[in-house]
């Protein structure tokens, strides 16, 4: 009789916290695991309880090549806030364009530069902190719905600097017409989050 055997294996732990205002704060961690070791690969944490995120770096993770499951994506491309009104992360542009392949490899490579801004109430207070923030990038097939992580940056606000440029290289996807989707998260304890879908991509042969 054939027998199931492992392919990936993650860990996912539900964490939460009393924030300044004596409000309930959670966020999301995640591990990869070797199959079999029960020793962690690798770590993120996403802020809030919101599933879309960690789901979309599990799959992009699993490294799975047949059976494709579609996964379902928020589509707005407005801020999105899982804490606070009065202090917003707003992405102002995302700029994408060809780059110049590394030496060692052959492939063709796409740059994607995010900017965007932190304002409001809080905005001088997370700065003089130097709060971490997180920005994922992920590329999302028009014809499949599914969506691969291209990267992830994680940086420190800087005291009274609102304004930040984050850069990533990634290799051109198969040829297919694509949607990027841009997410910024700022660490705990502040939970402020902020999702950009757009522009399309399309590669061609």
């Amino acid at each position: 009789m054939a027998q199931w055997t492992s392919h990936a294996e993650f860990m996912l732990v539900f964490e939460n916290m009393v924030g300044d205002q004596d409000n309930q704060i959670w966020q999301t961690r995640v591990w990869s695991l070797r199959v079999g070791e029960n020793e962690c690969d690798k770590e993120i944490v996403f802020a809030g309880l919101e599933p879309g995120p960690w789901i979309q770096w599990i799959w992009s993770h699993a490294q799975l090549t047949k059976g494709s499951v579609p996964v379902e994506l928020e589509t707005s491309s407005s801020p999105i806030h899982t804490d606070s009104n009065i202090t917003s992360i707003e992405i102002t542009e995302v700029q994408v364009s060809e780059d110049d392949s590394p030496a060692e490899s052959h492939d063709k490579y796409l740059t994607v530069v995010v900017h965007f801004r932190i304002s409001g109430e809080d905005a001088t207070m997370i700065t003089d902190r130097a709060a971490a923030y997180q920005v994922d990038i992920f590329t999302i097939s028009q014809s499949a719905h599914t969506a691969i992580s291209a990267g992830s940056v994680q940086g420190h606000f800087q005291p009274r600097v609102y304004e930040y440029t984050s850069r990533h290289n990634f290799p051109v996807p198969n040829v297919g017409k694509y949607a990027l989707e841009c997410i910024v998260v700022v660490s705990p304890p502040y939970a402020i989050k902020t999702t950009h879908r757009g522009p399309s991509i399309k590669v061609i042969p």
